[in-house]
This record gives C-alpha cells, structure tokens and sequence, in this order.
C-alpha cells in the first residue's frame, strides 16, 4: 500500500512533507527509503492528536537507545509463551497513569514542545510495548482518554530494536518537526512545493452501517469532519501542495472527496484488515485520491465552528488527562 501511495504524489521531488495524521508513519519511512525525501529542502511536518504518540515519536528522535533499554526492562521477564500476559494489565494503567505525568505539561506550552525527559522516555517505552501487545494493535481509548485495548492472543511480544533504532535515526537526520495538534493546524503549513499526505479516520463502507470512524470516544469523525478536511486540503493545494488522500472506496468518499473539485482517483487497491475487537478479518477496497495544484476548486466552507477548532493546536481528547 505505502508504494502506492508514494507512486501517487508523481515524479516532481518536493520541497516538503506534511503529515497531520501521523500513525504508524508508514509512507514515510516508504518515502525515505525511495530517496524521494532526499530533495527537501525544509523539515517534514508530522504531527498527530495522540499525544502519546508524538511523546514516543520525540523520545525515539533524541534518546533511542534508552528508550530501548527501558523496553528491555519491561521484557526481560517474559521467557515463556504468554507468560507476558502476566503484566499486559499493570502495564497498560502505568502507561495511563504517566500520561497524566507526561501531557499535562505538553498541554501547557500548547502542544508545540513534546518533552523528552526521563519520565518521556518510560512512556515511550510503555507505548510501543502495549501497543504491540494489545489485541490485533488496536489503539483504543475511553472517554477519559486512557488507552483500554484488552490483551492479544499471541504467544511472545515481538519487539525489531534495529528497526526501532532505525526509525529514530531517520526522525533525526531529517530534524522532523513533531507536533501533537489538530491536524487542521499542521495541514496549514502545506503549501508550495509540499507534499501533504492526509490518513484520517476512513467513512464506512457501502456495506456498513456504521463503521469505527474514530479512534477517541471523545471526538468521533463523521462526514462533517470529512468536509471540512476536503475543504482544507483544497486550501493546500490552492497554495501549491499536492495532496494525496486514503480513504475507504466508498459512495460517501466520492460525494465528499468530489470530482467536481478536482479529486482523482489514483487506484483502487484491496486490503484485509481487521478494525474492531472481533477476530475476523475482513477484505475492503480502499481508494488512493489526489488533488493536484492546477486542478483544484475550492468548496464554499462546509462548517465555519469546525474551522475554528484548527486554532487550538493541542487536540481536545488528550486534554482530558
């Protein structure tokens, strides 16, 4: 999936990378390894509303190492199969106890300094370990904002420390901006010569009733969401930023993410993939859309109070430390 989407964005090098949902940040580890990344001329924005997240981000960009050695001392217990288990729920409500310890000072200095202290570090290593562990990697959260994920089924947690290591190399040879915000905030800062590439929660599938839009009780996507991230991301590209979008390969996408405003479908690739705590895994189409700068029209804005929620730089759920 990541080569398609990095096939997407064309052979003109950009200038700058901009992604305001940064997950896994799998595209960009993608695009760095296919040197398209090389001809940067300015750091890549990846920013993301869990704060947690960028915490870890942040503390693989400049301590790797001990948030390595701080992993170890979570594992070096776990030498039988699913002896792990043992600590799966001690674990995780430390990791929601520090995230007090560890947001409440980002949330002050208003999302713009993800601290790197020791405390930092922990939660870091904290993260990465339950999410590994956690039931098919879902990241789940209640409405106070803890993390509430039930243990997988898995026989040992498998951690890559190279890649890890990696990962954090790359994120400081490029001095990546990492910002927890809105992604209203960091998608401003896509413009000329940019690539913004834009993964937010999908819309449900045809077949669907409803569907797991959103990762936060607290700030569920809907379809006004999607408008309003339509209509900024046609704002980018008015600015000279070329947009590429993922989404489910849905009617809704399509009437949202619309023709009419320059939207083109890139591919239609097929994925499996599991997004709720069931065990069955399901097949899904999703659709690679690209906004081109000489090809966009601007919507008339969707929803002016949702706007406004971009001027608020750290995101609302995690505020609820």
């Amino acid at each position: 999936m990541a080569h398609v989407i990095a096939d997407a964005f064309g052979d003109d090098k950009p200038e700058g990378y901009v992604e305001p949902f940064a997950g896994g940040l799998a595209v960009f580890w993608h695009l760095h390894d296919t040197t398209a990344l090389r001809s940067l001329r300015r750091s890549p924005v990846l920013s993301d509303a869990c704060g947690s997240l960028m915490v870890a981000y942040r503390a693989l960009q400049q301590r790797p190492e001990e948030v390595c050695n701080a992993l170890q001392e979570l594992t070096k217990g776990h030498k039988k199969p699913r002896e792990w288990t043992r600590d799966y729920y001690r674990l995780r409500s430390q990791f929601n106890a520090y995230r007090a310890i560890v947001l409440k000072p980002v949330a002050a200095g208003e999302g713009r300094d993800v601290p790197v202290g020791d405390e930092a570090v922990k939660h870091a290593a904290l993260m990465l370990w339950i999410n590994r562990a956690c039931f098919n990697g879902l990241w789940r959260t209640n409405r106070s904002g803890a993390f509430n994920a039930s243990a997988g089924s898995y026989q040992t947690v498998r951690l890559d420390y190279d890649a890890i290591r990696r990962g954090g190399s790359i994120l400081a040879n490029f001095r990546a901006q990492l910002g927890w915000c809105d992604w209203r905030v960091s998608i401003r800062n896509a413009g000329e010569g940019d690539w913004l590439f834009v993964d937010s929660p999908y819309l449900p599938m045809d077949r669907q009733a409803d569907s797991f839009t959103g990762y936060s009780a607290i700030r569920p996507w809907g379809h006004d969401e999607h408008r309003e991230l339509a209509f900024q991301c046609c704002l980018a590209a008015r600015r000279g930023a070329v947009v590429v979008l993922t989404n489910h390969d849905a009617t809704a996408t399509h009437e949202i993410y619309d023709q009419v405003n320059g939207w083109e479908v890139y591919a239609r690739p097929e994925v499996t993939r599991t997004i709720s705590q069931s065990a069955n895994r399901m097949r899904a189409t999703e659709v690679v859309l690209t906004l081109r700068p000489r090809d966009v029209v601007v919507p008339s804005n969707p929803n002016t109070q949702l706007s406004m929620l971009g001027d608020a730089p750290v995101a609302l759920e995690d505020l609820h430390v």
